[in-house]
């Protein structure tokens, strides 16, 4: 300010005071008291560049933190916004259920289930005892009837519905249909027993109509398929037991209940089996002898049987090996009882009994010629007397003739 004073000021239009002789830099219309500066209309002079610079800078700067601030504030709304939004959702999501209903038909057995939603219905998922799951479409409605068909006893109806939404609501019905279809399938359990047996349990909720079961070697070839029935209708559960044939082999059993539905199971197992010895035997007709014949693919171990009390045995010699044996076995008289026991050589045991009776027919007695003569001789009238011997009436005996007479005279 001094430095501008010394220069000196004016009042008028071109300035005022005069500038010292020393002053470079002056100019009566660019610096003093001109238009330009000082007291005129332009008044004073220009500002530095620098100045200028830092002008512009702290402008910018101020621009910029206002900028910030009004980014954040406005970041913060939004982020409050949608918060807002996604709990108005997440309530409103709450609040959207559709309301479902089942009524069950005794006499048709079957069950209605009636759908209302607020919002387009997307799909029906039904299933009973929360098992096979069965889906049914929306059909782009608000309001859905439908029937179902009611399984046969007491069960578990899970129904779920869902929107075009995806807002779910699921609803269990529990019903007790004496009337309804039985779809509840049997139940095939395979064991082995500790007798290397298969032991084969069917059971259901109903009744077991029939069971089958099929073998098939490693080859793929199957044996023939048996039926097993049980002894007694309304079985809710038959069982029994069946050999295991040797070597690797694969066993179906098919078991089907007694409903009008004819549910059925099929399980299959693969086993590893062994054979057991076989026999065959021959009686004959008056019971006096018993002939076995046994056999194995692997070899006969040992026989051993009891006969009325009496234990016999036989063993193979070591290092030997019999695939077949056949032996007789002598019949006491009257009643006789036999247990028999054959080994293989991979210790399968084959366990046989019978009974049967053996009576001894009498030896026939020979018969001897009709004795009329009373010699004791046997003789008979027919018979011709040797003509050495003479019949003596007095005597009542044969006496020899005259000429025996004299030769023993």
């Amino acid at each position: 300010m001094n430095q501008i004073l010394d220069y000196g000021v004016g009042n008028g239009d071109n300035g005022g005071g005069k500038p010292k002789k020393n002053n470079k830099n002056y100019d009566n219309g660019n610096f003093g008291g001109g238009n330009n500066f000082g007291g005129g209309s332009n008044g004073g002079g220009k500002l530095p560049i620098s100045d200028k610079i830092v002008k512009v800078f702290a402008i910018g700067m101020v621009l910029l933190a206002i900028c910030l601030i009004i980014s954040g504030v406005t970041s913060i709304m939004n982020n409050k916004d949608e918060s807002d939004k996604g709990k108005n959702a997440t309530e409103q999501h709450e609040e959207v259920q559709a309301e479902i209903s089942a009524e069950l038909n005794e006499i048709s057995a079957k069950v209605k289930i009636t759908v209302e939603s607020p919002i387009i219905i997307s799909k029906i998922i039904y299933s009973w005892d929360k098992g096979h799951e069965n889906i049914i479409s929306g059909e782009k409605k608000t309001t859905l009837e439908t029937e179902i068909v009611a399984p046969y006893g007491e069960h578990v109806l899970h129904v779920q519905v869902t929107d075009e939404q995806n807002n779910k609501t699921t609803k269990d019905f529990t019903f007790d249909s004496p009337t309804g279809i039985d779809t509840t399938l049997p139940n095939v359990v395979l064991t082995v027993t500790e007798s290397k047996k298969l032991l084969i349990t069917a059971t259901d909720d109903t009744s077991i109509a029939y069971v089958t079961y099929t073998w098939s070697d490693e080859n793929g070839n199957e044996g023939e398929t048996i039926t097993m029935t049980p002894e007694e209708e309304g079985t809710k559960e038959y069982e029994f037991e069946i050999d295991i044939p040797r070597g690797k082999n694969t066993i179906v059993v098919y078991a089907v209940d007694g409903s009008d539905s004819a549910n059925a199971k099929t399980a299959s197992k693969v086993l590893e089996g062994v054979t057991k010895p076989e026999m065959t035997w021959y009686l004959t007709d008056d019971g006096s002898l018993l002939q076995i014949t046994c056999t194995h693919e692997v070899g006969i171990k040992s026989i051993v049987y009891t006969l009325n009390g009496n234990r016999s045995s036989w063993d193979a010699p070591e290092g030997e090996t019999w695939p077949d044996l056949s032996f007789d076995i002598v019949s006491a008289e009257g009643n006789n009882e036999l247990v028999l026991t054959v080994t293989s050589l991979d210790d399968e045991t084959l366990e046989w009994s019978h009974n049967w009776e053996y009576i001894k027919e009498p030896e026939p007695v020979e018969e001897l010629p009709i004795d009329e003569q009373g010699d004791g001789e046997g003789t008979d009238e027919d018979e011709e007397l040797p003509v050495d011997l003479q019949y003596d009436e007095e005597t009542d005996e044969d006496v020899l003739g005259s000429d025996e007479r004299e030769e023993n005279n």
